[in-house]
């Protein structure tokens, strides 16, 4: 009985370690990017950056969905648990570990590149309320996007990742000039503790749970209430 709670703890703890390290290379890249293209005077672009995202989600999905699911981001852990299939207690050491990873992946930057950029801190570009919607409606979309493709068990892990990246890539290339395309809690809170800039990163937080909350509502009400009966995220059991 001993060994079986130890190897469920030691199982426990590779998903939260698998998290951190997901969300810690998911940060680095992309919001590495941000920072090379302020240091090169734009030499990435906006295309670039998101771009930057868009890989890095693809291969962080690759690298540690058979560990954790690679959630990757407190909003999809969310929409999980809106959806019924993990308590309270997993939520928040997931969310915990994307956190740490996210703000280990800040100060490396800060490291390498000084205190001298704004570490990818997401900012309203384009004014408070389209950021505000932007990211509802995209971190919605996002959420409600994985967890559909993640009940087709006919689809491969590398479709599936391909297609996650593939909706940042796109999402970052249109929002990053409206809202910084953040669709990540975890990636806004590392930059802003790191650099000391709390400047509207309630949009990042409110809008995420929001847009999380609404797709889980608006997959129930399209396909019933057993919408999510399948959903694991991503070949993850939810245990």
């Amino acid at each position: 009985m001993g060994a079986v709670s130890r190897n469920s703890s030691v199982e426990k703890m590779k998903k939260l370690i698998a998290e951190a390290i997901g969300t810690f290379g998911l940060v680095l890249i992309g919001t590495g990017s941000i920072v090379f293209d302020q240091q090169f005077d734009g030499l990435l672009g906006n295309i670039g950056i998101a771009t930057s995202f868009g890989v890095a989600v693809f291969a962080m999905i690759l690298s540690t969905a058979s560990t954790s699911g690679a959630h990757l981001n407190p909003a999809v852990t969310l929409g999980l648990y809106f959806a019924g299939k993990i308590d309270v207690r997993q939520v928040t050491l997931y969310i915990a570990a994307q956190i740490v990873g996210a703000i280990l992946a800040s100060l490396m930057i800060a490291v390498a590149f000084g205190t001298i950029h704004s570490f990818g801190v997401t900012q309203p570009s384009a004014g408070i309320v389209s950021a505000l919607l932007f990211e509802v409606v995209s971190t919605g979309v996002l959420v409600y996007i994985v967890m559909k493709i993640s009940q087709k068990k006919s689809k491969s892990l590398l479709s599936v990742a391909a297609l996650v990246g593939c909706y940042i890539f796109i999402a970052a290339a249109i929002g990053g000039p409206i809202s910084g395309a953040s669709l990540n809690p975890a990636r806004s809170v590392g930059p802003a503790l790191i650099s000391g800039n709390f400047n509207h990163l309630w949009i990042y937080l409110i809008a995420p749970i929001v847009g999380s909350l609404v797709a889980t509502l608006f997959c129930r009400r399209v396909h019933g209430e057993e919408c999510c009966a399948n959903c694991t995220v991503i070949r993850e059991s939810t245990s």
